[in-house]
């Protein structure tokens, strides 16, 4: 069974790459907007574009795992699996590998799901990297060339600026950005 698979070192210690993975706000930092998170029944719900998901979420601290089953979604989503490995590299950097199981080999979602992964591991990488490099301090507003970000892979203009994958959105134009029902 195929699975997808991305890693990405970012420049911050540990702890708050684990709240990014963890809480609403990280969530919203990087992913989308639009996230809740519900600590008593260990759901986390996004609306990502047109998409709306709500995956189980299971946080082992100990381990360094982040595990969420889909629930509800579009197309093939629901029943795959999403796990977030989470490593200190050294006092500065953390290393998150992802991995997303529960695809079939003939799916026809998984390529454009690896290209929202990538572009969020993106968005995650120079966020979370630009938070720990400028002291948590707000980015300053994209330029007008960066203006053709999309939604589901820089999560919103009233976001801090996303540069790189901006850069990555803006090059996407003809990845399909649906899901069929």
């Amino acid at each position: 069974m195929p699975e997808l698979r991305h890693r990405i070192r970012i420049s911050a210690p540990l702890d708050p790459v684990w709240s990014a993975l963890t809480t609403a706000q990280g969530l919203q930092a990087w992913w989308a907007p639009d996230v809740e998170v519900d600590d008593v029944g260990g759901h986390v719900s996004v609306k990502a574009g047109s998409a709306n998901f709500v995956w189980s979420a299971k946080n082992n601290g100990e381990s360094g795992i982040v595990e969420w089953t889909c629930l509800e979604g579009p197309g093939s989503s629901p029943g795959s699996v999403v796990t977030f490995a989470v490593a200190a590299d050294d006092d500065d950097h953390t290393v998150v590998t992802l991995v997303h199981e529960g695809w079939t080999e003939d799916d026809p979602n998984i390529e454009a799901c690896n290209t929202r992964w990538g572009g969020t591991s993106a968005c995650a990488e120079e966020r979370l990297g630009a938070e720990s490099a400028r002291a948590r301090l707000p980015l300053t507003e994209p330029p007008k060339e960066h203006s053709l970000c999309l939604s589901s892979l820089c999560p919103s203009s009233s976001m801090p600026w996303k540069p790189l994958a901006c850069w990555f959105a803006s090059r996407m134009k003809n990845v399909s950005t649906s899901f069929p029902k």
